[in-house]
C-alpha cells in the first residue's frame, strides 16, 4: 500500500475534541477562539482510541466516530458524554464519515465493508447499503458524508475516486468525478461539504486541492497545491462550511485549520504544532455547528 494509502487508510487514531468559537457579529469570517477541550485515550465512556468523523445534529449533539472501537459517540455540546452505540456489537467494522439531517437521523460510512449505514440520533438502525465494486452505486473505501439540501446524500468514494449521491433511504442517484488530473479529476478525495445550494466542496488529497463541484458534479474551481504557506496544504483532510459559506479545511500535515471564502480566496488561519489549548498534533477532522462553534479532532494530542 502506498504512503498516501496508508494515510487515508489510518486517518483515524487516539484524539479528543477541540472546541473553537467564532466571535457574534454580522461579520463571521474572524479567527476562532479556544473554548474548550475534552476527552482521553482509553476505551471507557467519553474516552477515544481512534477518532475518524465529527457531525452535529439539529439539537447540538455532537457525534463522533471512533473507527477502532467500532462505536459512534454522542456528546452534548460542553463535551458531556451521553450515549453510545457499536461498541463490542461490529454493527460497523471502520466508521469514518459522519453526518446528519433535519430529522435527527445519523449516516455513518463504513471503511473496510464499503457500506452507508443511517441510524436514529440514539442509534437505533434505520436503513443500510452498501455493495464492494467500481460500477455506478457500488463502493470501494468511503471517507466522508454529506447531507444536501435536498435531503440526499454525498459520500466520498474514496478509491474509486468520485462522489456518489444516493437517496434519504440509500438507493443509489447519480455519480461524479473521475480519477485524473484534470480540473474534475480526483486523486483519493477525503472530505466533502455541501452548501445551501448544493455545491460541493471536496479535499483532493493527493492533489493537495480543494475542489468545488456543483450539485450535479460540474467542476467550478479549485484552490491549494503542495506547500506549507496560507493557501496550501500536505494532506487535506476535514472540510465543514459555516453559514456564511466560510470554507474550513483541516490541513492535517501542518497542523491547522485554514479559513476560506466559497471561492477560495484565502481569509486566515489557526492552530500550529503543539499541546497547549488551541493547538493542534495532527487534526483529522471538523464539523460547525448553526452556532458557529466549530469542532475539531486533535488527533496526537489526545484532547
Amino acid at each position: 500500500m502506498s504512503r498516501s494509502n496508508r494515510f487515508a487508510a489510518g486517518l483515524v487514531a487516539a484524539a479528543s475534541l477541540v472546541l473553537m468559537s467564532l466571535a457574534p457579529g454580522p461579520t463571521r469570517a474572524e479567527i476562532p477562539t479556544f473554548i474548550l477541550a475534552w476527552g482521553a485515550a482509553g476505551i471507557g465512556q467519553g474516552e477515544f482510541d481512534r477518532i475518524a468523523g465529527l457531525a452535529v445534529g439539529p439539537d447540538g449533539s455532537v457525534y463522533v466516530a471512533d473507527s477502532d472501537q467500532t462505536r459512534i459517540s454522542r456528546f452534548s455540546s460542553d463535551g458531556t458524554y451521553l450515549l453510545e452505540w457499536g461498541f463490542g456489537t461490529r454493527e460497523v467494522e471502520r466508521p469514518i464519515g459522519l453526518a446528519t439531517d433535519p430529522q435527527g437521523s445519523v449516516f455513518v460510512t463504513d471503511y473496510y465493508r464499503h457500506q452507508i449505514v443511517r441510524y436514529s440520533a440514539d442509534g437505533a438502525g434505520e436503513a443500510i447499503y452498501g455493495q464492494y465494486g467500481t460500477q455506478p452505486g457500488r463502493i470501494k473505501y468511503p471517507t466522508d458524508i454529506e447531507v444536501a439540501p435536498d435531503g440526499s446524500v454525498v459520500i466520498v468514494d474514496q478509491f474509486n475516486n468520485r462522489l456518489q449521491r444516493f437517496t434519504r433511504d440509500l438507493e443509489f442517484m447519480a455519480a461524479y468525478g473521475d480519477t485524473g488530473h484534470g480540473d474534475g479529476g480526483l486523486d483519493r478525495p477525503f472530505g466533502i461539504a455541501i452548501d445551501s445550494d448544493g455545491n460541493m466542496f471536496v479535499t483532493d488529497q493527493n492533489h493537495r486541492l480543494v475542489k468545488k463541484f456543483d450539485r450535479d458534479g460540474n467542476f467550478i474551481t479549485k484552490w491549494g497545491g503542495e506547500g506549507t504557506g496560507p493557501g496550501q496544504f500536505i494532506y487535506p483532510t476535514g472540510i465543514a462550511l459555516d453559514r456564511d459559506r466560510n470554507v474550513y479545511v483541516v490541513d492535517t500535515f501542518n497542523n491547522r485549520v485554514q479559513m476560506f471564502s466559497e471561492s477560495g480566496a484565502f481569509i486566515g488561519e489557526f492552530g500550529s504544532e503543539g499541546s497547549i489549548e488551541g493547538y493542534f498534533s495532527f487534526p483529522v477532522n471538523i464539523a460547525i455547528a448553526d452556532d458557529y462553534s466549530i469542532y475539531v479532532g486533535d488527533r496526537d494530542n489526545f484532547r
